[in-house]
């Protein structure tokens, strides 16, 4: 049955040849004299292709500060491989989605796009940043897995759909993993089928690897060369999986375990991985033309998972005192739980080294503030923080003497904002204000009030005395002409903190144009 289905669908007629770009830039590629010229060249002869990778490009995925106009300064910028990876990616989904077809709703018999796309992005999105922060020379070759790795269900689909379409909606009734079932009714399953199919395309054999491996019950089988952007890609499926409901969200606290016991990243790191997710797929999928659906951001996740956690600790905490039947012992354990559920909640909207909020409740919060300021027609500023030279400290002293940067600089920001203002760990060494019923003038006054008290915080690490400066981008609604979203504000007071520090640092810069057009 196994090999009876991989020669269906090598052989069948329905599945699309890889397109003509792809098939350039592989050969490309391969060859020892390519040169970024040679590369443009191919790219600039599809406008559409042009166009998609310009959109990428500019897109958070890859987090460059100017825009990208061209496809040669892309590839001055990225290198070759990397956009020779992008390419790769663009036309096979174009070649996915031709498959797919691309009208008559999100579902066909068993097999919902939406949520597919949703998923290969996720876990595209979810394997460049791991890659980025445990191996960056991965970073690309990592994205394609990610974004190759269901091809397998696809292709099956499409070629054998009465005997593929019951085994997809059995997982959807049932909530047992796909891959489990593929096994019991086909031999095999959608990885081992992607595989063979991306073979026959000839990709590189790393990639044909590395996606057939993604569900396997262990990597020993992969060549050692292969073996980490294995696990990075595995990884990233748990997580994507997390992420659109395909692991409930009890199992978040499991799957962080998984990824730093078999990554070796940082919890520092990993949170920082969980908090972009959701912000670079929507980027992700608006670049590449994809319905996605409607995503599940870090704050929810972290929220259910709160939540499951406080069910089942009051279950059990229930049940022992129904066993008991002690009356006076419930009541003490229900208000033990009351308590340590509030705890939990805490822990989970709080940044774990500097103690103020982390990215997630940041989100959450600016969300709730400017809701409040539309329904009120109050002002609401945004200040953007960000620690001048930071590196040194840990270059000089290590990352511990960085931490320590980082927790004074925001116990100071905390001091001087008091009760005004919401303060967070925006990412890395960027902190974050948000700034309910402020006006300029007074989001400006606080951003100078924060910068003269970071100036005069001391720091002392390993016997030396250190100064610590900041630079800050500030923003208020007043700046917009109409209500902007959060994402607008946001990207505002991080321009203006660009201006801050071009101009020298150790300064707060605001806005001085026109209004910014809030529909743009």
């Amino acid at each position: 049955m196994a090999m009876s289905l991989i020669d269906r669908i090598r052989k069948t007629e329905n599945l699309p040849s890889l397109p003509s770009v792809a098939v350039e830039v592989l050969n490309l590629s391969r060859s020892p004299d390519a040169s970024g010229d040679a590369l443009a060249r191919i790219i600039q002869r599809d406008p559409a292709i042009t166009a998609k990778i310009l959109t990428l490009v500019n897109s958070s995925l890859y987090g460059i500060p100017c825009h990208v106009a061209s496809v040669k300064q892309a590839i001055s910028m990225l290198g070759v491989r990397s956009v020779t990876v992008t390419v790769i990616s663009l036309t096979l989904i174009g070649a996915m989605q031709d498959g797919a077809g691309k009208g008559g709703g999100r579902k066909r018999a068993g097999l919902d796009l939406e949520r597919f796309w949703r998923r290969a992005l996720s876990t595209a999105t979810a394997a460049k940043l791991l890659a980025t922060a445990v191996s960056a020379r991965l970073a690309d070759d990592a994205f394609v897995c990610g974004l190759l790795c269901d091809l397998g269900i696809l292709a099956t689909w499409r070629c054998a759909r009465d005997e593929y379409g019951p085994i997809l909606e059995e997982a959807v009734r049932s909530g047992r993993p796909l891959e489990e079932i593929e096994r019991e009714r086909l031999g095999l399953t959608h990885a081992d089928l992607g595989r063979e199919l991306l073979q026959a395309w000839k990709l590189p054999d790393i990639l044909c690897q590395v996606i057939g491996a993604h569900h396997a019950d262990s990597l020993d089988a992969l060549p050692e060369s292969a073996r980490q952007l294995g696990a990075i890609v595995r990884s990233a499926a748990r997580v994507a999986a997390l992420f659109n409901h395909d692991l409930p969200p009890s199992e978040l606290n499991q799957v962080r375990g998984e990824c730093i016991k078999g990554l070796g990243i940082s919890p520092e790191a990993l949170e920082a991985v969980f908090e972009a997710l959701d912000t670079q797929v929507r980027d992700a999928a608006k670049a590449m033309s994809l319905r996605v659906g409607k995503n599940v951001n870090y704050a929810q996740l972290q929220a259910a998972a709160a939540t499951a956690l406080a069910s089942l600790t009051v279950q059990a905490e229930v049940e022992r005192s129904e066993a008991a039947r002690n009356a006076e012992a419930a009541r003490y354990e229900v208000t033990r739980l009351h308590d340590e559920n509030r705890h939990i909640l805490e822990v989970a909207s709080t940044d774990g080294l500097t103690r103020v909020g982390n990215r997630a409740s940041f989100d959450q919060r600016l969300e709730e503030e400017l809701s409040r300021a539309r329904a009120s027609g109050d002002g609401l500023g945004m200040l953007m923080v960000d620690i001048d030279h930071f590196k040194k400290f840990n270059d000089a002293d290590g990352h511990q003497a960085g931490d320590e940067v980082l927790r004074a600089v925001a116990a100071s920001i905390s001091a001087a904002v008091a009760k005004l203002g919401f303060v967070a760990r925006y990412g890395g060494d960027e902190l974050a204000v948000i700034l309910p019923r402020a006006t300029a003038p007074r989001a400006a006054a606080m951003g100078e009030r924060i910068r003269r008290a970071v100036e005069a915080t001391p720091i002392q690490f390993t016997g030396k005395r250190s100064t610590i400066t900041a630079s800050i981008g500030a923003a208020c609604l007043q700046h917009f002409s109409g209500t902007p979203s959060a994402c607008q504000l946001v990207q505002l007071a991080d321009r203006c903190l660009y201006e801050a520090k071009k101009a020298g640092r150790n300064r707060v810069a605001m806005p001085t144009g026109p209004a910014v057009n809030a529909a743009a």
